[in-house]
């Protein structure tokens, strides 16, 4: 579907012989004159083509059909309706045959193609082109065409943003022909813009030879108002676009909310205007807007993209001009542009919303300098991600992912963990530099695969290890190819190739030996991604090698990706690359990350959403909350145990004394030696002040409470103490220390996982994921930390029951659901042994 809900459409059309825009990345021939007997079926949305059937009369009766779709809607159901569509027509047409250009695309239709002495083509009286339906607008005599409507997923539109990108008339405030002005930069920017645009300053009669408005109320139906005057002005400017019904605006003025007082009320004013006369705002502090789809650039940046099917939406309009040139030299296309500048109006989840519906955005790529509302941008990001891949540049990482810095684990979580935790939970990838974000950008905007495991193809040993490694790197070791495939590859291959994962055809295969080892290769189940490897040779052409790639990844529906090492391409070979949505990289190690990315995305994207997994005792969970805020405490004390009690998870019997007396009944309860511990608000850190003792039995019990008391009370007489807690001693032999922890963060509550006791602060080895936790993301954050073969068994150990500490993690998952007033929470240590895992102290911590 179009942003506005328009479908898409194959009717007949001579949209190829006139001037019809043609979106971004389609591939077509040059414009021509349309034979008399020539019949177009374009495929169009939002009044432009994407796609087409040339169907053309061929000597000795029958056609031969041209077919095309726009990268970003290749292997969509635009494809197979169009080929059906064209056998359909050539059928009503009374042609005997109808000769293709590519047999797979017709053989994934459901038609057997046959190779003849003039090509490959579709026998018109086979069974499958029998049961074609009459085709949409078939020639029939007397028929009139009717509208074949392609079913296209249709996401959540949120605004509507399509007056930005793709205006009819265009008012430029503060428009001037001045040198070195933004507002003449703009008008330059618009000088070819399709549209009208109408130049808005009381300073002059005419700009660029065009009548000027002395305001916004002397214009009429214009759509979009960029706005180029200091702070005070614009704002006035906004309210009359208000006024005068006109819906978008872009303000280009500095001096908001990065310029104090004034500009935080400026920023205010423009907020409440847009809320009042619902506008759409960009800005203020943007470079501007650019659709290469409308012909737009409402911007004052001295480079425009090429066409293409990405979408760059950036929080810097530095980063957009110094970006799209690097972009463009590698061959990247653009869709839409736009800097979004301080985000006073629109956010970052506006444009994702909306360029989701864009049916011809392939992929999302952003640079993000701070993300306001967190857990809405991973609501919509979730949901955008499930159909359109979304790379983002988030500034701010730092080399290591946590930090230690005190006794529990919201000193270990980190602003940018946070992000890492929230864009994995939402499918988002995350790059690490400009380069990556279009390196990245330009793999996912092609074929996705089901998975992430990689099958490589190379001529050269040398470069195929170094590929292997850096692959391994990045999505873990390469799959084993089926005994089938090595036997099928033994058969193409020559005695002396490498057969195996990677697959190496050796340094004279020329393009139809690269082409058999590809089809073997992406033929193997265990397969989801290729990587096609080579370095230069005479006997190889690249334009040939292109095509053959990219033919057998849309064959097989599995992505690939190229390295031609050299990076000396010529044009064609680039175009077919481009044509089959294949990436190129000149460097193994750029292509393994481009690979890597694939896989994350997939596997990120296609992670079903969760909510709490188990069932807790909510009320009793609220009840303690309550009683201690009731108290006016913010640290929670032993009643902390409570909560796991609520929760289900497994702790040590305990009780709560008063005396040394009370204490020796309660080990006599709960039985076997127990552990002693101080109860006070005002103590962080028992054992330094002698609040703890172990190993105590019941005939021990109240004088050694005695003796705790005595030692607390002389080392922090300042302290009130509220009691003692008698625990049964945990179970710890052959069990490892784990801690489990939980900080509130911008984007939700953050689940901690590593290593515990004393050495959390110090060994750093801990992994963050974003609540809730189901069983299967539990498991994989247990798995996410560095030591987790110590949990698997190391030195002979027996391993640890991996299943309940994974039923600890969800239920502590599920008891940050259920109480959203917890700030912080600590279980430090979690015993995880062979028999099960015991958590045997909780630190809690209410919001202020």
């Amino acid at each position: 579907m179009t942003p506005d809900g328009t479908p898409v459409l194959v009717e007949p059309d001579d949209a190829l012989s006139r001037e019809t825009p043609v979106a971004d990345d389609l591939s077509v021939p040059p414009r021509r004159e349309r034979g008399p007997d020539d019949l177009v079926l374009a495929a169009t949305a939002d009044s432009r083509v994407v796609g087409y059937a040339w169907l053309r009369p061929v000597a000795g009766g029958g056609r031969r059909v041209e077919l095309a779709v726009t990268d970003s809607l290749a292997a969509t159901p635009l494809d197979d309706e169009l080929a059906r569509q064209a056998v359909a027509y050539a059928i009503a047409d009374g042609a005997g045959r109808l000769l293709v250009t590519d047999s797979d695309l017709f053989g994934r239709a459901g038609f057997d193609v046959v190779t003849g002495a003039d090509g490959p083509y579709v026998s018109l009286t086979d069974p499958a082109a029998d049961q074609v339906t009459t085709p949409a607008g078939s020639r029939q005599p007397e028929d009139q065409p009717r509208e074949s409507v392609v079913s296209l997923p249709e996401p959540d539109h949120g605004r509507d943003l399509s007056g930005l990108f793709a205006p009819e008339r265009v008012a430029v405030v503060g428009a001037t022909d001045r040198e070195g002005s933004i507002g003449r930069l703009l008008m330059e920017s618009l000088e070819d813009y399709p549209g009208e645009v109408v130049p808005v300053t009381p300073r002059a009669d005419a700009v660029f030879g065009q009548d000027a408005a002395d305001s916004l109320t002397e214009t009429e139906g214009v759509d979009l108002a960029v706005l180029a005057v200091p702070p005070e002005t614009a704002v006035d400017a906004l309210e009359t676009a208000g006024e005068s019904d006109i819906g978008n605006a872009v303000v280009v003025s500095a001096g908001f909310e990065e310029a104090g007082d004034d500009g935080e009320r400026h920023a205010c004013q423009l907020r409440d205007i847009a809320d009042r006369c619902g506008m759409n705002v960009v800005g203020p502090n943007s470079m501007g807007v650019m659709s290469t789809a409308s012909g737009l650039n409402a911007s004052f940046s001295p480079s425009h993209p090429a066409r293409g099917s990405i979408s760059l939406v950036s929080q810097s309009g530095a980063f957009i001009t110094a970006s799209l040139e690097t972009a463009t030299d590698r061959g990247l296309g653009f869709r839409h542009v736009v800097s979004i500048g301080n985000k006073t109006v629109l956010g970052a989840v506006d444009y994702l919303r909306y360029l989701d519906a864009d049916p011809e955005t392939g992929v999302i790529a952003a640079y993000l300098e701070d993300i306001d509302d967190g857990e809405t941008f991973v609501e919509v990001a979730r949901a955008v991600t499930e159909s359109t891949p979304v790379v983002v540049l988030k500034p701010g990482k730092t080399e290591e992912g946590a930090s230690a810095a005190a006794s529990h684990t919201g000193s270990l979580a980190g602003d940018d963990t946070a992000v890492d935790a929230a864009f994995e939970r939402a499918g988002v990838v995350r790059a690490d530099s400009a380069g990556e974000l279009f390196d990245y950008a330009a793999a996912l905007r092609g074929t996705l695969p089901d998975g992430n495991s990689v099958g490589i193809v190379t001529n050269a040993g040398g470069p195929g290890v170094l590929a292997a490694d850096a692959v391994a790197a990045q999505v873990g070791e390469l799959p084993g190819l089926e005994e089938s495939t090595r036997k099928r590859l033994g058969e193409l291959l020559p005695p002396t190739a490498a057969v195996g994962n990677p697959t190496d055809v050796l340094g004279d295969a020329d393009a139809d030996r690269f082409g058999d080892a590809i089809d073997a290769v992406l033929s193997d189940p265990s397969v989801d991604i290729g990587l096609v490897l080579t370095t230069p040779h005479p006997l190889i052409e690249y334009d040939e090698l292109a095509e053959v790639v990219g033919r057998r990844s849309r064959a097989h529906g599995t992505p690939a990706v190229t390295c031609f090492m050299d990076g000396d391409l010529t044009a064609s070979a680039k175009r077919a690359l481009r044509r089959h949505g294949v990436a190129n990289y000149d460097d193994p190690s750029r292509a393994a990350a481009a690979v890597g990315a694939l896989g994350r995305y997939v596997e990120q994207a296609g992670r079903e959403q969760v909510s709490s997994a188990v069932e807790i005792d909510e009320t009793s969970v609220q009840s303690v909350v309550e009683d201690a805020t009731a108290a006016g405490r913010r640290q929670l004390g032993v009643e902390s145990l409570s909560l796991l009690d609520a929760a289900g998870i497994d702790t040590p019997a305990w009780e709560r004394v008063e005396t040394p007396k009370e204490a020796e009944t309660a080990a006599a309860t709960v039985g076997g030696p127990v552990v002693l511990k101080i109860v006070s608000q005002d103590i962080a850190h028992k054992v330094d002040v002698g609040g703890v003792r172990v190993g105590v039995s019941a005939e021990d019990a109240a004088a050694e409470a005695r003796g705790l008391l005595a030692d607390v009370r002389e080392a922090r007489p300042e302290a009130e103490i509220d009691g003692l807690l008698v625990q049964a001693t945990a179970e710890t032999e052959s069990a490892v220390e784990t801690v489990v922890g939980a900080t509130q963060s911008r984007f939700g509550p953050l689940v901690t996982f590593g290593l515990g006791g004393v050495f959390v602060e110090h060994v750093e080895d801990v992994a963050f994921a974003l609540a809730p936790l189901d069983r299967d993301r539990a498991r994989s954050l247990i798995h996410s930390i560095d030591a987790d073969s110590v949990l698997d068994g190391a030195r002979g150990a027996e391993p640890v029951d991996e299943d309940a500490l994974v039923e600890t993690l969800v239920r502590f998952s599920a008891l940050l659901d259920a109480a959203p007033e917890l700030s912080t929470l600590e279980l430090n240590p979690v015993f995880a042994g062979p028999d099960g895992t015991t958590a045997v102290d909780l630190h809690a911590e209410l919001d202020d």
